[in-house]
Order: C-alpha cells, then sequence, then structure tokens
C-alpha cells in the first residue's frame, strides 16, 4: 500500500509540474480515462438540416444535452432530456455503447442492436454499413474529448513541438488532420489551427477556447469550432461542458453496459453479424429476422451534416477537375477533327 501511495504521489506532481501548454498537449495525445462528461452542444437554428454556408449555427437557440464516458478500448455516449444527471439514468435518445469490441445501438428505450465489430473484413477490403455507423458514432462522440477535433478517436494526436497530426477516417477513407497551437492567454492555449485533408480536398479550420471555471481544471469550458470559409470563420459547432470527472482506469464494467440504461425486460435485443440479423430470445436462442426489423443504424443526411463544409469544398474541387477533364476532351476531339479536316 505503501509503495502504491508512494507512486500515486509521484504521479500527481509530475503532473503538477507540468506547464499549461505540456498539459493541453496531454489532453489530446494521453488523456486520462474520463469517468464522466456532461456537455451541451449547439445545434443549427433548424432541426434536421445542416448549418448555413452563410452563417452557420450563430444565434441557434437549440442545443443537445450529452453524456459521455470514456476510457481506451471502451465508451458510453447518452443523449438526455435533462442536465440533472439524477433524474436521467436512462437513455432519452440516440445512445450507444461500446466494450471489448462489442458495438451496442441503443434505440429509445425498446430497441438494442449488438454489434461485434469486424475488423478483418475492413482488413480485406469489404466494409459493412454496421461498423461505418458504429465506427462513425465514436468518432463523432470523441469530439469533446479530442478538444473539437474531428474524425479521431481519444488518444491519436501527434506532436512536433507546438504542431501536431493525426490520421483518422471520414466517409470510409483516410483523413489526415494536422495544425498547431494558435493562440495563448497567459501562458494557456486557447486556439487551434487545424487543417482536414485526402484525396479530395483539403478544409481549414480554428479552434477556440475558453476557460472560465475551476471545477474543470485544465478543460476549456467552451470549445467552439469555425469554419474558414471564402475569407470568413463561420461558427460550425460549439460544446459547452458542464461537468468532466477524471477516473482511473479500468473503469467500472456498468458504465459501458447498455443494460444499466434501458431495462433488458422491457426491450428487444438483436445481434448483428455477417450481414444477418437475428434477435436474441430471453433463453439465449437467435432466431434470424428481416433486415428492416433492425433499429436505424444506417448512417442518414443528418449524420452527415457535420461534414458538409468539407464535401463543398472536397466536391468543388471533385468539379473543377471534371470541367478540366471535359475541356481536355473537347480541345482533343476539336484538334482530331481539324486533322481530320486538313
Amino acid at each position: 500500500m505503501l509503495i502504491l501511495l508512494a507512486g500515486f504521489v509521484s504521479v500527481a506532481q509530475a503532473s503538477d509540474e507540468l506547464t499549461p501548454t505540456e498539459k493541453f498537449k496531454a489532453l489530446l495525445s494521453n488523456p486520462e480515462p474520463v469517468e464522466e462528461m456532461l456537455f451541451l452542444e449547439k445545434r443549427p437554428r433548424e432541426q434536421g438540416k445542416p448549418p448555413s454556408l452563410e452563417d452557420g449555427i450563430a444565434g441557434s437557440t437549440n442545443y443537445s444535452v450529452g453524456f459521455l464516458a470514456w476510457e481506451p478500448g471502451s465508451m458510453v455516449f447518452r443523449t438526455l432530456a435533462t442536465t440533472n444527471l439524477p433524474v436521467s439514468p436512462d437513455a432519452d435518445g440516440p445512445a450507444f455503447t461500446f466494450h471489448n469490441n462489442r458495438f451496442s445501438f441503443i434505440d429509445g428505450r425498446t430497441n438494442v442492436l449488438v454489434y461485434e465489430l469486424e475488423h478483418k473484413r475492413v482488413e480485406a477490403g469489404e466494409f459493412p454499413p454496421t461498423f461505418d455507423a458504429a465506427t462513425y458514432r465514436l468518432r463523432r462522440t470523441s469530439e469533446p474529448l479530442n478538444l473539437g477535433l474531428s474524425h479521431l478517436l481519444p488518444g491519436s494526436v501527434r506532436w512536433d513541438g507546438d504542431h501536431f497530426h493525426a490520421t483518422g477516417s471520414a466517409d470510409k477513407k483516410r483523413i489526415h488532420i494536422s495544425g498547431e497551437i494558435s493562440d495563448y492567454s497567459n501562458g494557456v492555449p486557447t486556439g487551434l489551427r487545424v487543417q482536414y485533408s485526402n484525396d479530395m480536398g483539403v478544409a481549414n479550420y480554428r479552434i477556440a477556447y475558453t476557460y472560465a471555471s475551476a471545477r474543470l481544471g485544465d478543460f476549456p469550458e467552451t470549445i467552439r469550432i469555425l469554419f474558414n470559409y471564402k475569407g470568413r470563420e463561420i461558427e460550425y459547432r460549439t460544446y459547452t461542458i458542464l461537468k468532466r470527472t477524471v477516473g482511473k482506469a479500468p473503469l467500472p464494467d456498468r458504465l459501458f453496459d447498455a443494460f444499466s440504461y434501458v431495462p433488458r425486460s422491457e426491450s428487444t435485443v438483436r445481434l448483428s453479424t455477417n450481414d444477418s440479423l437475428y434477435v436474441v430470445m430471453p433463453s439465449g436462442r437467435l432466431l434470424e429476422t428481416p433486415s428492416a426489423a433492425a433499429p436505424k443504424v444506417r448512417l442518414t443526411k443528418n449524420d452527415f451534416y457535420r461534414n458538409r463544409y468539407i464535401y463543398v469544398l472536397m466536391g468543388a474541387l471533385t468539379i473543377g477537375f471534371g470541367v478540366l477533364l471535359v475541356k481536355s476532351a473537347k480541345s482533343g476531339t476539336t484538334n482530331h477533327n481539324q486533322n481530320q479536316t486538313i
């Protein structure tokens, strides 16, 4: 016990000796397990529609309440009806749990779909829709943990001085993320400049932070993601962190158990494997069912709204190449016809 205590004191002292910049970098490259994070996410003014390319979500009064817990290899996310956790024990809206490579989609209080991530199929060149839906949710939900960085799992960032780089995934493709600390206030990082790029194009963002509450320690209270578009910064998304409790690994298994949040006796539990869907009977017996009977796990238009700005730039780039190819083809045809005439 004395040895463990001494080790804990040593780690605590080492942590206290870190500079604000080093602590900030560690949040992205070596994050601690988070037992509880409660946050507000500012949403577009019109429900179900992407942010405007004119002013983003500026002026919006729509917010969603999110709860998550995370440690390497495990995560839980819940959409809540209120910020008062004691009166919100159940999953009120879209939710999921992830633990031991098992992803459980939770659709309200009545539908749970259990899925073992099929990494070998993906490595072989396949990309099952359920795998896409699960990994999308893991990356999407990681944004507040990642201080506003998108398309990444926590702990993916690597630093070189004040510059960073990481490789993530977007729309079944690798995406490269790079940037640097751009702003400081009293020695504390208050901004990142970020670039997302792949073979389709490039998109640039700035992320701004404020630290207004000692209860969050070194973690920002607000995270504002600003998209650079035609020389302007457009408010793309904003998180307000209400509570963040750091835990010690391993966190309790109950945090990542889907039936901690939905009543097992009232839920229809399904299992997705090898592109087939089964109902799990109370006895454990599996009954194959039509895919139409599954909870909604495929990505929808609403799921893609966060990528809209990247799509705009990449789409414009693709169209530009298309126009050049068409012009080149027409030019070649014209020259060919002229040669025939001559």
